[in-house]
């Protein structure tokens, strides 16, 4: 049976549909509230010591989600921890790091991705309780192949690029 039958027939009380369903409304907005909003995020990412160029790749993600919201789901169970009303701001570079740049059609980008998603929560002062939570949901997702299950394409040299270049700037 192993781990296809679990993934189509086992829901664990709901967790499977909490990890790869969660959504989030916040870049359905209009495009003149989002672009305000992109400025306070860069704001408070300057008052939390983001680099100019750790920020360029959290506008990245914003701008992406921009134009294409629907791809966006936000964090997982995390509300409590919103950087803006609507947003907490690292799991937008990581959604982007997954969607758009295919991270998880990759064990070493996805845990890339995830280790700069650590990084940045705990730049933004999350809890040791709400990382190590955080950890374990994305292991739930990532490595037990809840989500990698669902055909994803292979990463293109430039998002693998784009993914080494973000590691050395941001995990030096």
């Amino acid at each position: 049976m192993g781990i296809f039958h679990f993934k189509n027939n086992v829901n664990l009380m709901g967790l499977r549909d909490k990890l790869i369903k969660s959504k989030s409304d916040f870049f359905k907005q209009d495009y003149t509230v989002l672009m305000k909003k992109k400025k306070q995020m860069e704001i408070v990412l300057g008052f939390k010591d983001f680099s100019e160029l750790e920020i360029g790749f959290f506008e990245d993600a914003y701008d992406y989600f921009v134009v294409n919201p629907s791809e966006y789901d936000g964090a997982t169970a995390s509300q409590d921890l919103y950087d803006l009303p609507g947003i907490e701001f690292p799991p937008v570079s990581h959604d982007f790091d997954y969607v758009a740049k295919n991270c998880m059609s990759s064990l070493k980008y996805t845990r890339i991705s995830d280790k700069i998603l650590f990084y940045n929560m705990k730049k933004m002062g999350a809890s040791k309780y709400e990382i190590c939570r955080r950890k374990t949901l994305l292991w739930l997702k990532s490595y037990v192949a809840l989500y990698h299950l669902h055909g994803h394409d292979k990463m293109s040299k430039d998002d693998m690029s784009y993914m080494d270049l973000k590691k050395k700037i941001i995990l030096k």
